[in-house]
């Protein structure tokens, strides 16, 4: 018993120091980790076309500490329509995201939130997205031809092998502090042959399309 005492002891030693050496390697890769993604979760710079004092009643709204996170609100509207859904994706200068969904209808009192706060590990996938599509200029859309009135088409079923809105109005609106950009398609419905750029027109269904998808996912 003496003889393997003696020869399980630097056994022991050995199973310590390699035992401590990687809770100290993995508490350091979790820093790295940590920085790494803090330098990553960086709000992009968006160029704002408008400012409006008192933008800011939309944090409070939301209850967001933040007065700084990006905003980007999605919604649809139909002038039939006796509800109303709006759909927030906020990223927080702390890195972290948030989905909030509001709903209002005539027959609530209060308007509903639903927050749901993005997992760790699913961040990426949202900064990413939103870092490529204004690093690539396509949030920035020819306002003009999406608000052209020329044609309005009446309200159709859409194709069900194709993506299309069945709607009067359709927004995406980047907030940040007082500042503001809003993308809005006006008196589309299922796919309008108007004087409208096809472009333009292909670029917001698109941009809309990217952001419901994300929100669609983690909520």
């Amino acid at each position: 018993m003496k003889i393997l005492r003696i020869y399980n002891r630097p056994i022991y030693l050995l199973i310590g120091i390699f035992s401590f050496l990687t809770f100290l390697s993995s508490n350091h890769i979790i820093i790295i980790e940590k920085e790494i993604c803090r330098k990553k979760f960086i709000i992009p710079k968006i160029e704002f076309t408008d400012s409006v004092e008192g933008m800011t009643i939309v944090y409070d709204q939301l209850k967001i500490k933040d007065k700084q996170a990006l905003i980007i609100k999605i919604f649809q509207r139909d002038v039939f329509e006796k509800e109303s859904r709006d759909c927030f994706l906020v990223f927080q200068n702390n890195g972290k995201v948030k989905l909030i969904e509001s709903k209002f209808s005539l027959s609530l009192k209060n308007q509903v939130f639903k927050v749901n706060l993005v997992r760790r590990k699913d961040r990426i996938l949202y900064w990413n997205t939103l870092d490529s599509l204004v690093a690539n200029d396509l949030i920035y859309l020819n306002q003009n031809e999406l608000a052209d009135h020329d044609s309005i088409p009446t309200l159709q079923k859409p194709s069900n092998t194709q993506h299309r809105f069945e709607t009067k109005r359709a927004c995406v609106i980047f907030i940040q502090g007082n500042k503001i950009l809003s993308q809005c398609l006006e008196g589309l419905s299922a796919y309008p042959n108007t004087s409208r750029k096809e472009k333009e027109i292909f670029q917001f269904t698109n941009l809309y399309s990217i952001f419901e998808n994300l929100f669609e996912q983690d909520l």
